[in-house]
């Protein structure tokens, strides 16, 4: 990837054998920046593309996906299982919808409000 992901698609997982469905329908149906990290303890025997990243650990599955977090890059999180598949533009749309309604400046008065 050229630039840093706006998207981190991070979770757990073991499922090695959808992780070439779930990437494609991704990589296919949007155009915004994305990475994925999973965790977890698959024997992974097969190369992924730059922005898939597989991290392995014999932890629960909670402690994976706060792994797979640690390990993101990109500016918005995104939890995610191995087993769905998404519309046409979802991740556009939703980067999109947190440009418009979820702007630092928001977050910044709520902070400035509850005294943090």
């Amino acid at each position: 990837m050229s630039t840093s992901p706006k998207i981190s698609i991070i979770g757990s997982s073991i499922r090695d054998d959808r992780w070439n469905d779930f990437y494609e329908n991704l990589n296919q149906r949007n155009d915004i920046e994305f990475e994925i990290v999973f965790c977890g303890n698959s024997n992974l025997t097969s190369e992924l593309p730059s922005n898939f990243n597989y991290i392995y650990s014999q932890t629960k599955p909670a402690q994976c996906v706060e792994i797979s977090a640690r390990y993101a890059k990109g500016e918005l999180l995104m939890v995610s299982s191995d087993d769905l598949l998404f519309g046409d533009h979802f991740l556009d749309n939703l980067y999109e919808h947190y440009q418009e309604n979820c702007s630092k400046r928001i977050v910044d008065k709520i902070a400035e409000f509850i005294g943090v």
